[in-house]
């Protein structure tokens, strides 16, 4: 039959395919645009994964990239395939100072124990460091741990033997390995390390907390077209935040599945972190209008600048904003 169509009868199919067009078009609501942001494998940036299966984003479709590999979660931000990214405050700074631009809107967890200097057990002190060989990751948090530390106590990195490696699990390895007096790293190598009986913590983020804090920043467009989604989005999050509050056993299962983290190991990994809720956001975002997590930004400008690292200071007046969590 259809071989032998004539020109009027496709005339006609013709109008009927543009009529179902338009009515299709016309009738069908347009899908708003997934919500995406990139995260690396850590428990301070699963609450999200609570917000999803609870439904605390109500219509938002946020979706959850983990790109571990910081360059990649960098490049896949600037690039639009996802609307914000996570990090801390002093990588912030450091990606707005190469021309990375948005603006940070949710502090979403501090490192609490979780990042720290090991060091020989004759080590008493951070003063104590000059002259010895320290393994940490150039341009990385726990640079910017060692530096501010050092800063305090009246050294610089002139004073010690760098000692640069790729990751700060590397560091701690180097640190089993006997090739350095110290090591700039994380968990879970710094139990790992304790319990070796061949270091200790000189000094942890539990002992200085406020230096490595994260936070999520929002590019440009996302800010200036889809507001109302930011705040659906920050107030999910935060009530996430509060859920793992009131149903820890439940919210670490979640957020392990859904980082693929054991779930045996997530409690101790969580302990060693503060879940930022809404207080403590308003506090760093809104205080004095938000001077602590401006006064943070500046600190790692001001460092990543004498390191080299940088080539120019940043102020962090208008890039850190508390409009949304009021």
């Amino acid at each position: 039959m259809w071989r032998y169509l004539t020109k009027n009868t496709f005339k006609t199919l013709y109008v009927i395919a543009i009529i179902f067009t338009v009515s299709s078009c016309t009738h069908t609501p347009e899908k708003k645009p997934a919500f995406s942001i990139g995260i690396a494998t850590w428990p301070g940036f699963a609450p999200g994964y609570i917000g999803i299966k609870k439904g605390f984003f109500k219509d938002l479709d946020v979706k959850f990239y983990i790109i571990d590999d910081f360059n990649a979660r960098q490049a896949a931000y600037v690039s639009g395939k996802t609307q914000a990214t996570i990090g801390t405050i002093d990588s912030y700074a450091f990606d707005i100072a190469h021309g990375i631009s948005g603006k940070l809107a949710l502090i979403t967890d501090q490192s609490n124990g979780a990042d720290g200097i090991i060091v020989k057990p004759s080590i008493q002190a951070v003063a104590q460091l000059k002259s010895k060989k320290i393994a940490f990751t150039r341009g990385s948090p726990s640079h910017f741990f060692l530096l501010t530390l050092l800063k305090e106590n009246g050294l610089t990195m002139n004073d010690i033997t760098s000692v640069q490696v790729d990751d700060p699990g590397k560091a701690g390895e180097a640190f089993l390995s006997g090739n350095v007096d110290g090591a700039v790293t994380w968990e879970p190598n710094i139990t790992q390390i304790v319990q070796s009986g061949k270091g200790k913590i000189l000094v942890d983020t539990k002992s200085k907390p406020g230096i490595l804090v994260d936070a999520i920043e929002f590019n440009d467009g996302v800010l200036a077209n889809r507001k109302g989604d930011i705040q659906v989005f920050i107030a999910g999050w935060l009530k996430s935040v509060e859920y793992i509050k009131s149903h820890p056993d439940e919210s670490y299962k979640i957020m392990a599945d859904a980082m693929k983290i054991p779930s045996k190991e997530f409690p101790n990994m969580a302990s060693e972190i503060v879940y930022a809720d809404k207080a403590l956001n308003q506090n760093w975002l809104l205080a004095d209008s938000g001077r602590k997590a401006k006064q943070l930004f500046e600190s790692a400008s001001e460092i990543w600048y004498r390191q080299g690292l940088i080539n120019k200071k940043v102020s962090g007046s208008g890039l850190i904003i508390g409009d949304f969590i009021k």
